[in-house]
C-alpha cells in the first residue's frame, strides 16, 4: 500500500493538479523496477522468511513464493487501475481487475486439482505474469524520467503515515489483546472475518474524493451522500454475515458486541472525516495537518498498551473520534463545506 501511494496515487494527484508531463508513467516505471527488485530479494530469501515465523520450509516454500509474487502483481494492478481511475476509465479498470482475479482463482483451483506438486504454483505465477504483462504494456509508456517524489509524497503523506502506523499498532496491539485469552482471539478473528472486506471497500470513498478534489470537480454534499449510500450497503452486509456465521464461530457475545459497536461507530465517523482529510491534504498545504495525523496515530499506538483485551479497539475509537473532530474544525473555513452544512 505504501508503494502504491508513492508511485501511483501521489503522481496521479500531482498530474491532475499541475498537469506535469510524464510524471505518472515515470513513477509507474520506477516503482515497478523497485518493487520487482524487492520481490526477487524476498524470493531468494524465502526460507529465511518462513523460519522467522516458525513455518515448515518444506511445506510452505512454493506457496510463500506465490504469495510474494501475487503481492507484486497486485501492486502492478494498482498502478494501472489508479491511472485509469484518474482518466475516468472506471469501467475499463473494473473489467481488467475482474478478469485478472477470475483468471488467477481459476488457475489456482484447476491446476491444483490436476497437478499435485509445485508445478501448479509455478504455472499459476507464469499465467498471471503473462496477463499482467499484457495489461502493463497496453497502459504504460517508456518516457523521460520526471519523478518529483517530494510533491507526490506531500499529496499522500496521510496514507503513508497511516500505513506505517497500522503496522506498529497491529504488531503491539493484537499481541496484547491475544494475551488475555482465546475468548478475545476468537472475537477478534470473527470481527476480521465479517468486517475487513467492508473496510477495504470503504476505502473507495477516499479514492473517489481524491480524484474529484484534484480535478476541481468536488461537491461535498454529493460525495457525502454517495459515501453514506455505500456505507449503508456495507453495514447491511456486516449484519447479515454476523447473523449467518455467528453460530459457527460462537464468539463470546459480550466481548464481540463491544467490538461490533466500536467498529460501527468508527465506520460512521470515518466517512465524512476521510473526505475532509483528503481535501485538507490536497487543497490546504499546511504542515500542521501532517503533525496532527501523526499525533492521531501515536494516540492509537499508545492505546495498544492499555491493560485490556479491547486495547486495539479503544485505540481505533480514540483515533476515529480525533480525526472526525479535527477535520470538522479545520474545514469550517472553506466555503465548499459551509454551503454543504
Amino acid at each position: 500500500m505504501i508503494f502504491t501511494e508513492i508511485f501511483s496515487v501521489g503522481p496521479n494527484i500531482t498530474d491532475s493538479k499541475n498537469n506535469i508531463k510524464n510524471i505518472v508513467y515515470s513513477n509507474m516505471l520506477f516503482g515497478t523496477v523497485l518493487v520487482l527488485l524487492i520481490t526477487i530479494i524476498l524470493t531468494i530469501n524465502i526460507d529465511k522468511y518462513l523460519l522467522f515465523f516458525n513455518l515448515e520450509t518444506s511445506v510452505y516454500h512454493y506457496y510463500a513464493i506465490y504469495s510474494v509474487f501475487l503481492m507484486f502483481f497486485g501492486f502492478l494492478m494498482q498502478l494501472i487501475s489508479q491511472k485509469l481511475y484518474y482518466e475516468n476509465k472506471n469501467t475499463l479498470s473494473n473489467k481488467m481487475n475482474t478478469c485478472f482475479n477470475i483468471t488467477n482463482l481459476s488457475c489456482i483451483v484447476i491446476l491444483s486439482l490436476i497437478i499435485k506438486n509445485c508445478l501448479s504454483v509455478i504455472l499459476t505465477i507464469l499465467i498471471d505474469a503473462i496477463l499482467i504483462a499484457y495489461y502493463y504494456c497496453k497502459n504504460v509508456k517508456l518516457v523521460k524520467p520526471n519523478l518529483m517524489f517530494k510533491k507526490n509524497i506531500k499529496n499522500v503523506s496521510f496514507n503513508i503515515i497511516g500505513n506505517f502506523g497500522m503496522l506498529l499498532i497491529y504488531l503491539t496491539g493484537i499481541q496484547n489483546s491475544v494475551s488475555y485469552g482465546t475468548k478475545y482471539l476468537t472475537a477478534i478473528n470473527f470481527d476480521s472475518l465479517t468486517s475487513d472486506t467492508q473496510w477495504d471497500m470503504l476505502s473507495s470513498i477516499s479514492t473517489v474524493s481524491k480524484i474529484d478534489i484534484s480535478k476541481d470537480n468536488f461537491n461535498y454534499k454529493k460525495s457525502l451522500k454517495d459515501a453514506y449510500k455505500l456505507l449503508g450497503l456495507l453495514l447491511i452486509s456486516i449484519i447479515m454475515m454476523n447473523i449467518s456465521l455467528y453460530w459457527f464461530y460462537k464468539p463470546d457475545l459480550k466481548i464481540y458486541i463491544i467490538i461490533f459497536i466500536i467498529q460501527i461507530i468508527d465506520m460512521v465517523l470515518n466517512v465524512p472525516a476521510i473526505i475532509k482529510w483528503n481535501y485538507l491534504q490536497i487543497k490546504d498545504n499546511n504542515q500542521k495537518h501532517n503533525i496532527s495525523y501523526i499525533t492521531c496515530r501515536i494516540l492509537r499506538l499508545l492505546c495498544s498498551f492499555l491493560p485490556t483485551g479491547f486495547c486495539t479497539y479503544i485505540g481505533q475509537l480514540v483515533s476515529g473520534t480525533y480525526k472526525y473532530i479535527y477535520s470538522l474544525i479545520q474545514t469550517k473555513k472553506f466555503e465548499i463545506f459551509k454551503k454543504s452544512n
